[in-house]
């Protein structure tokens, strides 16, 4: 990806390949891509403990604020599917925006009914395989 560019969240979709879960996204955070760190010290080590990067990653999780809509909850109870976060055109130019894809599924919904506000929620989308990132086209 190009480094350097600088955008706002407005315009970012997130789609759902099988169920085609489509709802009034307010925000996305992407959280928990990791790999584990090995301790390789031993007994001769002198100094610092040594390290080294374990062989798998954890993909993370995405979680969604969207409006509440009681008719079209969010698709807990299905498989894995193809999920894309497709990013805003950067402000610099272009003609779409990075994407991020991969295998994933609903494991959590929850919602917020408040006095005379606006209906809200939030659910978890595990990431259940590599993650395909793509740069935004020029």
């Amino acid at each position: 990806m190009a480094a350097g560019i600088v955008n706002t969240g407005t315009g970012a979709t997130l789609a759902f390949g099988t169920s085609s879960y489509a709802i009034d996204k307010m925000g996305i955070t992407f959280e928990g891509q990791e790999r584990a760190a090995v301790d390789t010290t031993h007994l001769g080590t002198a100094g610092y403990k040594t390290y080294m990067a374990g062989d798998l990653v954890e993909g993370g999780t995405l979680t969604v604020s969207c409006h509440l809509d009681a008719d079209d909850p969010a698709p807990i109870a299905t498989a894995a599917e193809t999920v894309t976060l497709t990013f805003p055109i950067p402000v610099a130019g272009g003609s779409a925006g990075a994407t991020m894809a991969f295998t994933g599924f609903v494991t959590s919904f929850s919602g917020d009914i408040p006095l005379e506000d606006r209906m809200t929620a939030t659910f978890s989308v595990k990431v259940a395989d590599d993650i395909t990132w793509t740069d935004h086209a020029t």
